[in-house]
């Protein structure tokens, strides 16, 4: 058992927190993105005109209002705006497939969306009353200045989140004020957070991450920046940002930190000590388990010294229920960092399968009692039932525990290891998924009969999700319709990195299915990264080199064959044809980062991420390289994703993250006559 006590939060919404900082700091900064910034007192009448116009339209306390808005200054805008008039706000991120957006609107029975013109067709055809923060400018801007009626206690929901459920839908976490403002109060303390911090903004709103990101630097008077979509994932561009910008903390998934580190030791020495003398004076882990070798090298290679802190949390208990400061001094040996001892007003059990207490040193299931605990699940009853159980350690009626599903133990020093899961839940790129949500959308594909989905990889930080196919009878299973299919339906996270295509599943002898029997990627790797988009079977034992395929074409220049063995390291492959494309072979944005890095260290060439757009093979990248494009290594806000055809071209404008890798499914979709060019943030 760990523990810590404090006042309690019982009365407060966030909006409260939030007005405080406004009442004592009125002219201090609030949110910056790129040119446009915003004081507390702007962003203050800002949200209340907001509110006000919200109130008139029929939001009441616990009225669910969706919430679709590019990153800007605008999004920020939109959240205190719904809770300022008492509803709780569902968070949709616009590069979401059209399909789950419409499902979490119908599941939340939003019956208002806040949102921008340009994201009209995102939504489709929902029946929820649209506020257009752009088109209503002048509507909303008339509301008057004073602030909108308080309607929400600290009992009514603040936000529902979605995660990723079992079923292949997503389900809704439900979090209260008093969760929320709870959260606020822990995280600040385990920050350290104070007026005069700059907090770094990176993740999207569809994200736990975020909450932590917008809220507690809104409730403690200190300034946000958002980062665009690419600063977010390109190293040397988000450094940039940091140094520019004098931002003091910021958080980090270990796989991104990873990359970053190592994009940063390729730089020349002069660059990354540049981009190394900032104000960043504490860095926190979050989303996956943290490998030791990370912060020791961040420590000892780049000479930089923030205070470091590995914190540990889920949607349900609104994002932390423990932290680990970590330690100047570390052994050589690579271990996973612990997560520490719990927050204050957090009690972290440790159970056996009867719910007894475990011994320190022996591993159990992780239990959660906090005033953090979310409401439930949405519409679930069942589920939450199951996930949030009577307290039977606590007298008080009411009082709860939920079930994380985590494996973990006590050390001897009071600290508590993290062991892994004990379901099918796995983290991928910091963001958590259900294995059979997957699997439930991959089976509804004509071609398939039977499929698995596993997560592989040799650290926790590099995992990376592997399907395993049966293919129906008479059909053919193309690997571009797979992730066409997919990419449809699902966030691109959870979209496989691999397919492997199997003559059968192998079964245990009960008949469920022996995961620990499908074959590792590697053996499969000739098969799934082969060339050849048509899937062909593969014997679970098979273990004999497969023959290049047919339309398998060698590297045949210098360049070629360097950027190829740069992708065999990447996707562990024997070979990979010149012609085989860096996003259909399971690449993705921290891949592309890690891969340019190496062709700029390795060819001396540096090409910014949206190169990828129209130069995805090992052919397409060598050509540019060769001829030296300025149109392809120099930056523009206006990105030709297709250029043929003589119709008036489509423009399509940068998502919530300021990119716009997203709409290549979409262009390929057009007529092939139809120009399509992309309209991506400043600084991309």
């Amino acid at each position: 058992m760990n523990s810590g006590a404090y006042d309690v939060f019982t009365d407060f919404c966030f909006q409260d927190l939030f007005d405080a900082q406004v009442d004592a700091s009125p002219d201090a900064i609030a949110v910056i993105y790129e040119r446009g910034r915003l004081t507390y007192r702007e962003l203050c009448r800002r949200a209340d005109q907001l509110a006000c116009h919200l109130q008139k339209l029929g939001v009441t306390a616990d009225a669910p209002v969706g919430i679709c808005v590019n990153r800007s200054i605008e999004m920020v805008v939109a959240i205190l705006g719904v809770l300022k008039a008492g509803g709780a706000f569902i968070s949709l991120d616009p590069s979401y497939p059209r399909e789950r957006l419409a499902f979490i609107l119908d599941d939340a029975n939003a019956q208002i969306v806040v949102t921008q013109a340009a994201l009209l067709d995102v939504l489709g055809t929902h029946a929820s009353r649209i506020v257009c923060l752009d088109q209503d400018r002048r509507e909303i801007a008339r509301q008057h200045d004073s602030s909108p009626k308080q309607i929400a206690s600290a009992e009514n929901l603040a936000y529902v989140i979605y995660t990723s459920g079992s079923t292949g839908q997503p389900k809704g976490v439900m979090i209260t004020h008093s969760n929320l403002c709870h959260f606020v109060r822990n995280a600040a303390l385990a920050l350290d957070v104070t007026r005069d911090d700059v907090y770094l903004q990176t993740a999207s709103i569809s994200y736990a991450l975020s909450i932590r990101q917008l809220m507690v630097p809104l409730a403690h008077g200190a300034t946000i920046v958002l980062a665009t979509s690419e600063q977010a994932r390109d190293p040397i561009l988000l450094f940039d940002l940091i140094k520019r910008q004098q931002i003091s903390l910021m958080d980090m998934v270990p796989s991104f930190w990873r990359t970053c580190l190592q994009r940063l030791m390729t730089l020349a020495p002069e660059e990354r000590q540049h981009l190394m003398d900032n104000r960043l004076r504490r860095i926190v882990s979050v989303g996956e388990p943290l490998l030791s070798d990370i912060p020791r090298d961040w420590r000892c290679k780049l000479e930089h010294h923030a205070v470091l802190v590995n914190i540990f949390g889920q949607t349900e208990t609104t994002g932390v229920v423990a932290t680990f400061p970590i330690p100047e001094l570390q052994n050589d040996s690579i271990e996973t960092i612990p997560i520490g001892t719990s927050v204050p007003g957090t009690v972290l059990y440790i159970l056996d399968a009867d719910l007894q207490p475990v011994p320190v040193g022996i591993d159990g299931e992780l239990y959660v009692s906090s005033p953090c605990l979310a409401r439930g699940y949405h519409n679930r009853p069942e589920l939450t039932a199951q996930k949030f159980i009577p307290n039977p350690f606590h007298d008080e009626g009411g009082a709860r525990l939920y079930r994380t599903g985590d494996r973990a133990r006590y050390r001897d020093d009071g600290c508590i290891e993290y062991l892994g899961r004990s379901d099918f839940q796995v983290k991928i790129r910091g963001q958590r998924l259900e294995l059979g949500a997957v699997e439930a959308v991959l089976a509804e594909h004509s071609a398939v009969q039977a499929c698995a989905v596993i997560a592989q990889g040799e650290r926790a930080d590099d995992k990376s999700l592997v399907a395993f196919i049966v293919p129906a009878p008479n059909h053919q299973v193309e690997i571009s319709a797979l992730r066409q299919f997919m990419g449809q339906r699902v966030p691109d996270y959870m979209v496989p990195s691999a397919f492997v295509c199997l003559e059968a599943l192998p079964l245990t002898p009960n008949g469920k299915i022996n995961r620990l029997a499908l074959p590792d990627l590697a053996s499969a790797k000739a098969k799934s990264l082969s060339g050849d988009s048509v899937l062909q079977p593969l014997r679970v034992d098979a273990t004999s080199p497969q023959s290049p395929p047919a339309g398998f074409v060698a590297p045949r220049t210098e360049t070629e064959k360097k950027i190829a063995k740069i992708w065999q390291d990447l996707f562990a492959a024997d070979r990979i044809s010149v012609n085989d494309n860096f996003f259909e072979l399971g690449g993705h944005s921290l891949m592309a980062v890690t891969m340019l890095a190496r062709i700029e260290k390795d060819l001396g060439v540096r090409l910014p991420l949206t190169t990828l757009i129209h130069h995805a093979t090992i052919a397409q990248i060598a050509e540019r390289i060769q001829l030296r494009d300025a149109a392809t290594l120099t930056w523009s806000p206006i990105v030709p994703i297709r250029t043929e055809g003589n119709n008036p071209p489509f423009f399509g404008v940068h998502g919530q993250e300021g990119g716009v890798l997203f709409w290549r499914g979409l262009a390929a979709a057009l007529p092939p006559d139809q120009p399509f060019y992309g309209i991506q943030a400043q600084g991309v």
